[in-house]
C-alpha cells in the first residue's frame, strides 16, 4: 500500500509542480514529488526502508505480536499518505493504477503467493477508499486460480474481467501497429492495413486465419510471429512464402516461451517437449486415445526427468493428469468429431469446455517445433 500510494502522490505532484500555487493535498503530493525525485522507491526498496523502521523500534519483529499491522502502518505512514490520497480523490482527481508482469519472478512458494494474496487485499481496499480510486491487477489466469485456492476470502477477488482476443480485435492489433509504423516513415495511415504487408492468402487458407491458428489468442504471440516474418520479407512486396519460411523460427520460440510460462508449476516441462521432439520425430499431430496414452507411458518409463510433479504422476501412471496438463497449457487440444461429418477441436483458452480426450491435436503452433507431419496421411486399406 506504501509503494502504490506514493507512486501515485508523485504523479499527482509531479504534474502539480507545474502549478503556481497548491495548497492542502496537492501541496502534499508535490513535496512527496520533489522528495522522492519524481518517482518513488522501487517495491523492494520501500520494504526495506518499513523493516528498517520497525527494527528500530523493537528489536525483533516477533515482540510486536498482535500489534503487527498497526506498527507497519504507522512506520509506513500508510494512514498520512491514504489520508491525502481520498482527499484528493474527493477532489475529484481520478487515479487509475495498473500492476503487470507479476508472473516475473513468481515460483508458485508460500512467499510468492501470500505477497500476491496481499496485493489482491491491498487493491480491494484502496478501490473501497473512493470511486476515483481504481487500481487494476494483471494476472494470469491460472495464477489467479491458484491465489483464490489459498485463501478463504474469495469472494473479495470476484471483480475480475477475462480478457479474451478474437480473431477480428488481433487484427485490429496488427493493423494499429502497421499504421504506426507507417506514422512513424512520414506515410499516411490506410484503412486496409493488412494487405500491404501480408498476401490475402498462404494456398487455400486466408492468411489472417492462418496467422490466428498459430497463436493461443493473445496479441504478443501474434506479434513475435510476424516479426520474424518481417526480419525475412525483402523489399516491400508481402511474400506467403517468407511467411511460410518465418513459421520454424516461430514455433520454437513459442515451446521455449511456453515452458519458461510455466517452468514453476511445471519444472522440467522443456525436458520433457526434448523428449517429445526426438522420440515422437515425424509422427502426425492428431492422435487417437490409445495412441496418444501410447505415447505418455513411454514418456513415463523412458524419460530420465527427476521432478515432483512427473515421478508423482509416473508412478501412478496417471495419464489422465498429464493429458489435463498438456491441455491446460494449451500445447494440445480435444478434437470432438461432431455430426454430419463436422468436427472441431477445443483448446483451454477458448471458452469452457470439459475435454474427453478421445482424439486429441498438438496446438498448430508447436506442431513444427516437435517436429510433426505438416498433414496427415491415412493409409488406405485393400
Amino acid at each position: 500500500m506504501r509503494h502504490i500510494y506514493l507512486d501515485v502522490l508523485c504523479a499527482i505532484g509531479d504534474n502539480a509542480k507545474r502549478r503556481v500555487l497548491t495548497s492542502g493535498s496537492m501541496e502534499y503530493a508535490r513535496d512527496v514529488a520533489l522528495q522522492q525525485n519524481r518517482t518513488s522507491m522501487d517495491l523492494v526498496e520501500n520494504i526495506a526502508n518499513v523493516l528498517t523502521k520497525i527494527k528500530l523500534r523493537a528489536g525483533k519483529l516477533g515482540e510486536l505480536g498482535l500489534g503487527m499491522e498497526k506498527a507497519l502502518r504507522d512506520v509506513a505512514d500508510v494512514d498520512a499518505l491514504e489520508h491525502h490520497i481520498k482527499a484528493l480523490a474527493e477532489d475529484d482527481t481520478k487515479v487509475v493504477v495498473l500492476i503487470d508482469d507479476l508472473d516475473l519472478g513468481w515460483d508458485n512458494s508460500d512467499t510468492a503467493n501470500t505477497m500476491l494474496l496481499g496485493l489482491l487485499l491491498a487493491a480491494d481496499h484502496i478501490a473501497s477508499l473512493h470511486a476515483n480510486l481504481h487500481p487494476v491487477i494483471f494476472l494470469r489466469e491460472d495464477v489467479y486460480t491458484i491465489l483464490i485456492g489459498r485463501t478463504m476470502h474469495a469472494d473479495k477477488y470476484r471483480n475480475i474481467e477475462r480478457i479474451r482476443w478474437n480473431k477480428d480485435s488481433l487484427i485490429e492489433v496488427l493493423e494499429a501497429r502497421i499504421n504506426h509504423n507507417r506514422r512513424m516513415a512520414g506515410l499516411n495511415e490506410i484503412v486496409d492495413a493488412f494487405n500491404t504487408v501480408f498476401t490475402p492468402s498462404i494456398g487455400a487458407t486466408h492468411t489472417q486465419n492462418w496467422l490466428i491458428e498459430r497463436t493461443l489468442s493473445r496479441p504478443r504471440e501474434l506479434i513475435q510471429l510476424v516479426r520474424y516474418y518481417t526480419e525475412k520479407v525483402d523489399g516491400i512486396t508481402p511474400s506467403d512464402e517468407k511467411l511460410k519460411d518465418a513459421e520454424p523460427d516461430y514455433s520454437n520460440w513459442k515451446l521455449d516461451d511456453l515452458c519458461a510460462e510455466y517452468t514453476n508449476q511445471y519444472p522440467a516441462l522443456n525436458s520433457v517437449m526434448a523428449f517429445w521432439k526426438t522420440k515422437f520425430f515425424r509422427r502426425k499431430y492428431h492422435f487417437k486415445r490409445t495412441e496418444i496414452e501410447e505415447m505418455i507411458l513411454q514418456i513415463f518409463i523412458e524419460a530420465t526427468i527427476n521432478v515432483p510433479w512427473f515421478n508423482a504422476l509416473a508412478d501412478a501412471v496417471d495419464v489422465r493428469r498429464f493429458l489435463d496438463i498438456l491441455y491446460e497449457i494449451g500445447f494440445i487440444g480435444d478434437f470432438i468429431l461432431g455430426g454430419q461429418g463436422g468436427s472441431r477441436t477445443y483448446y483451454s483458452y477458448e471458452e469452457s469446455h470439459e475435454p474427453r480426450f478421445d482424439e486429441v491435436q498438438i496446438h498448430p503452433c508447436f506442431r513444427r517445433a516437435v517436429n510433426t507431419v505438416e498433414r496427415i496421411r491415412e493409409s488406405s486399406a485393400h
